[in-house]
């Protein structure tokens, strides 16, 4: 029952913010990618892409103070448009009732978008 709870919640989701939010991370990603350097950023773009087109049905840890450095040169250089455009895509989905709980998942995730290094991604437990 969980699984076709998560996969209408995933529906919603994609329609109001999911195809945007994964592009806006695939697009950073790509950008990250063109240097040696920003390789690293990349992968996390692309990391973040995936979890932004199917959020629900994974729990996500953040553990900022495992790469403060990391998170800092992220935001500057792209993480807080991509933080700010799902912050903002969420507060719209707030304004319908259907959307309120995609809006708060939005919240949630602009977040973890502001500051993605040390985050750690699981399957959320179908028990629970």
């Amino acid at each position: 029952m969980m699984k076709v709870y998560h996969a209408v919640r995933n529906v919603i989701w994609i329609v109001f913010t999911g195809i945007v939010a994964a592009l806006f991370f695939c697009i950073l990603g790509a950008l990250w990618c063109m240097t040696v350097v920003g390789i690293p950023f990349g992968m996390q773009a692309f990391k973040f892409a995936r979890l932004a087109f199917l959020p629900y049905g994974k729990q996500v840890h953040l553990r900022f103070r495992e790469h403060p450095c990391a998170n800092v040169v992220w935001s500057l250089l792209g993480g807080f448009l991509v933080a700010f455009f799902i912050f903002f895509s969420g507060l719209l989905s707030c304004l319908t009732l259907v959307g309120i709980p995609s809006g708060l998942r939005a919240m949630k995730f602009a977040l973890l978008a502001f500051a993605p290094f040390g985050a750690v991604i699981e399957a959320q437990d179908s028990a629970a």
